[in-house]
């Protein structure tokens, strides 16, 4: 028996290890101050398949489950956003076509502003034919030559200007 224990004595002398003087090795899986479990890839797999139709059901659950209240109000939100989407998109169709009105009728006016600029132009520089004003006005209107005994003249002592609301001698 002795023997026995020697060998294991020099056994454990050989190996020249002593009990918590080596370095533990550690999983890749564990961290200092989490705990984490070793699973198999397969495993991982089923529980994750399991987690996403849990998921599924929940929510098909929660969407038949849906409160009246709930949906009504959202059913109003919903009438509420495309009401005002609705009225914006009109709002902004007609602001459209105003502003197109307003640019056409701004170029007529410039036609306009150019024409009667040129007509005034035409009236500014026109020097009447005084034949022909008489020519018309003996013929076509009728008119005659007034005598000299009825053209009365008028002499007023003040000669820049004249006031029609004075009473002519």
């Amino acid at each position: 028996m002795e023997s026995k224990v020697r060998r294991m004595h020099n056994r454990n002398l050989s190996a020249s290890y002593i009990s918590g003087t080596a370095a533990r090795k550690y999983s890749p899986t564990y961290e200092v101050g989490k705990k984490y479990v070793y699973r198999p890839k397969k495993i991982d797999a089923v529980r994750r398949k399991y987690v996403e139709e849990m998921d599924k059901k929940r929510i098909k659950e929660v969407s038949v489950q849906m409160h009246p209240i709930y949906l009504s109000l959202l059913i109003v939100a919903l009438a509420v956003v495309l009401y005002l989407g609705y009225n914006y998109l009109s709002i902004d169709a007609k602001v459209i076509t105003d502003l197109k009105q307003i640019e056409k009728l701004e170029k007529d006016l410039d036609v306009l502003k150019n024409e009667n600029d040129g007509l005034e132009s035409s009236i500014k520089s026109f020097r009447p034919d005084l034949d022909y004003v008489y020519k018309v006005a003996t013929e076509e209107l009728g008119m005659v030559k007034a005598d000299r005994s009825q053209i009365k003249t008028y002499t007023n002592s003040e000669k820049e200007y004249v006031r029609q609301y004075e009473d002519i001698p």
